[in-house]
């Protein structure tokens, strides 16, 4: 999905794995402005994340919760299933919290693998 940014309106990665009638999250964060980091941002995660047979998408959203309900419109029309969400076990923490952590600031933790990524002293 394109959209203009603005300042209201941003760009989230979505770290997680499709299971046919449901998505499940692992990870959302807000992607970095500047195009190179994003490039090499997604390009660094999608290893980690292909080993772990998952896959990076983007979304636009003023909010992650905003973002990740424009993604799975998006898989609802892709897919033609109405019901079409998030699974049970997805992680869901960082969706209400005001102003998530950068795009691979955190360590991300979640099963069925473990990477580590950072751009710790990094601007974005």
């Amino acid at each position: 999905m394109s959209a203009t940014p603005t300042p209201e309106v941003r760009e989230f990665i979505l770290i997680g794995q499709e299971r046919g009638a449901s998505y499940h999250l692992w990870d959302i964060a807000p992607a970095p402005v500047d195009e190179t980091e994003l490039d090499i941002a997604l390009e660094e995660i999608g290893v980690d994340v292909s080993d772990a047979f998952g896959e990076v998408n983007t979304s636009w959203g003023t909010t992650a919760r905003e973002a990740l309900d424009a993604f799975l419109a998006g898989m609802r029309k892709q897919t033609g299933l109405d019901d079409y969400g998030l699974t049970a076990d997805s992680n869901t923490g960082g969706l209400d919290e005001p102003e998530p952590a950068r795009a691979l600031d955190a360590v991300w933790a979640s099963p069925p693998c473990s990477p580590v990524w950072s751009t710790a002293g990094t601007d974005s």
